[in-house]
């Protein structure tokens, strides 16, 4: 995914030089491979086909237009079981739909805050597998339960901070 073929093509055929198109698509296949391989441990889990995962679907992300929103609590996992409620520790957590970016493309994950009446966990990173979020959060106060409505809020100064960095780097 870095400098496009077309324009590839089209440099080398100035210079009178052909590429070699099928070469390029049996590696960037065999690069695909290798990447979705790299992200398929997160979190310990196996792969992101695994069990754990199954049944959940794509998280909506809403954070280009927004730093929080509301979200319904679709799945907690801490350690590699699924739990239906959880009052302390660290877990994952996946919602319907998210503010928080997930790391990838050399950009890190954001962190940050959710809240509900008498719940506090802090976002300590956020990462994505396959289109679902996947919120690694410490619980500082309340009891955390799927199913429930909690609003979520990224540290924007942190973002902000961030997207600077990164854009500079393009």
């Amino acid at each position: 995914f870095g400098f496009p073929i077309d324009l590839t093509r089209e440099i080398a055929e100035e210079s009178g030089l052909k590429i070699n198109e099928e070469e390029f698509t049996a590696l960037m296949q065999e690069q695909k491979t290798r990447a979705r391989e790299a992200r398929g441990n997160i979190s310990g889990w196996a792969d992101s086909s695994s069990a754990l995962l199954d049944g959940v679907t794509e998280t909506a992300f809403v954070g280009y237009d927004a730093d929080e929103c509301e979200a319904k609590i679709v799945k907690i996992i801490v350690g590699d079981e699924a739990e239906e409620q959880i009052s302390e520790g660290e877990a994952t957590v996946i919602f319907d739909k998210t503010v928080f970016y997930g790391e990838g493309g050399g950009q890190v994950g954001d962190t940050g805050v959710i809240t509900a009446d008498g719940l506090t966990l802090t976002v300590l990173d956020t990462k994505k597998t396959n289109g679902i979020y996947l919120h690694e959060v410490r619980v500082d106060g309340g009891v955390v339960k799927v199913g429930d409505t909690v609003r979520l809020a990224i540290d924007k100064d942190r973002r902000n901070a961030i997207r600077r960095n990164h854009s500079a780097c393009h």
